[in-house]
């Protein structure tokens, strides 16, 4: 029985937008001083300060401050100073079996039935910013389930209306690859309400296929994260319908981007 080794490989991308501090309504994720109702996430002592701005611009200024900038180590960093907490912090953490080239995650299709397969991939966003954070996937290249070897390549899942999520329905004499995702900072309106990266046909996922190298928005939050992050499941799935793919071993390399806003 032959079968198509269906192989995804996730790389991270970090990006960090800088934010003053603030007193901010909400809850407390890690804040120096708090109340019910408010918390100062960070503090310090100068003799003055003030902020000015523009319809494009703002700037904040302290004075008397000593000692402030930051300081690095092999093990630590220090950002002393008003200005240096002000930058929030962000972490993306990726399965390890994803991150190791010799462990990917992986899907097989038997080559002698038509079928469809699935797998599924963690992530972790961590961040401090009281703003939250998007999380976006985008692909290299249109079709980007391939088989190096001889360039045969599983379509990017089609949807009805492009670029919306649906219910996972793969026309006839194709073979196409999509995903899917859900978890606590995913719209359930957009993705639906699936809980589990199982068969695609017959749970209640809306998946779509990357279609371009366009970063498309999976999850998103305007409040921080708890000290453990939160966590967004990605569901891949590949289906062969009324025809076989040629056996091979199909890659595909997808970047996870976490944007701390």
């Amino acid at each position: 029985m032959k079968k198509s080794n269906i192989v995804f490989r996730l790389s991270a991308k970090l990006l960090v937008f800088c934010v003053a501090a603030s007193l901010t309504a909400g809850s407390a994720a890690w804040a120096v001083m708090n109340s019910q109702n408010y918390q100062v996430r960070d503090d310090s002592v100068n003799i003055g300060g003030s902020e000015a701005g523009s319809a494009s611009y703002r700037f904040d200024q302290t004075v008397g401050e000593v000692g402030s900038g930051e300081m690095a180590s092999s093990q630590y960093i220090l950002r002393a100073g008003y200005q240096k907490l002000g930058e929030p912090f962000l972490a993306l953490t990726l399965p390890a079996a994803n991150l190791d080239l010799n462990q990917p995650g992986v899907m097989n299709l038997s080559m002698s039935t038509t079928t469809n397969a699935s797998a599924g991939a963690t992530v972790n966003v961590k961040t401090d910013s009281e703003t939250g954070y998007t999380l976006t996937v985008n692909a290299d290249y249109l079709n980007v389930m391939k088989d190096s070897a001889t360039n045969e390549a599983f379509a990017d899942y089609t949807e009805v209306q492009d670029g919306v999520p649906e219910s996972w329905s793969v026309g006839g004499g194709v073979y196409e690859f999509g995903f899917s995702a859900f978890g606590n900072d995913v719209s359930d309106s957009t993705w639906g309400a699936g809980s589990a990266c199982t068969n695609p046909a017959a749970n209640s996922l809306k998946f779509m296929g990357f279609n371009s190298t366009t970063t498309i928005l999976v999850a998103s939050s305007n409040l921080a994260t708890t000290q453990n992050g939160t966590e967004t499941f990605l569901c891949f799935a590949a289906e062969q319908k009324g025809v076989l793919a040629p056996a091979g071993s199909y890659t595909a390399s997808i970047t996870v981007t976490a944007i701390a806003q």
